[in-house]
């Protein structure tokens, strides 16, 4: 069996802003408990697909998908929180942009897959910058004041051109199993 979740990778500069971001966040949320993400696994998750035995079930549902949607464009900046910046778990970069874009190819893709082999969750667009366990009024305080200071400030942009295939390894780190283009014209 095998990890799976799809989703869309970021590119570099895309990284480097978040990193920034990350950065002036350790700064005011250090404490015990305080995980950071490590920038080679930011991504968005479209869909967890949890523990998958036969990967040929995804791979042709998802390309015929993809090539039927277009690029498009998002962008990402505020700060928030799961669930909420009270006593926040986790702490994220929201996703602005072409958003529509963004929930029609999930909604496409997870229809398109065989019943019961997506994980069903509520879809919050985001690039996921910490874990916090457990939940901390502390850095929710301080995550909430960071937060006002960068309201409309965009961390970065990209085009979305491809969706992803993800691993989780044993180790935690990411492998890409299969990418699918996005392809149709606008």
């Amino acid at each position: 069996m095998r990890r799976l979740f799809i989703g869309c990778a970021l590119p570099e500069s895309v990284r480097t802003g978040l990193t920034e971001f990350q950065d002036r966040l350790r700064a005011d949320c250090t404490r015990q408990g305080v995980r950071f993400v490590v920038p080679a696994k930011f991504h968005v998750t479209l869909a967890f697909l949890g523990s998958v035995d036969d990967v040929s079930v995804i791979d042709p549902s998802a390309r015929a998908i993809c090539e039927d949607h277009a690029p498009f464009r998002l962008t990402t900046g505020e700060l928030g929180g799961f669930p909420d910046l009270t006593r926040p778990r986790v702490l994220w970069a929201g996703i602005g942009g072409e958003v529509d874009s963004l929930r029609d190819l999930r909604s496409d893709i997870v229809a398109a897959l065989p019943p019961g082999l997506v994980e069903e969750t509520e879809f919050q667009p985001h690039i996921t910058l910490a874990r916090i366990s457990p939940g901390s009024k502390i850095v929710g305080r301080a995550a909430a004041k960071l937060a006002e200071s960068v309201a409309g400030v965009e961390l970065g942009d990209w085009t979305v051109e491809e969706v992803t295939l993800f691993e989780t390894l044993p180790d935690n780190s990411y492998a890409q199993v299969s990418s699918w283009p996005l392809t149709a014209k606008r």
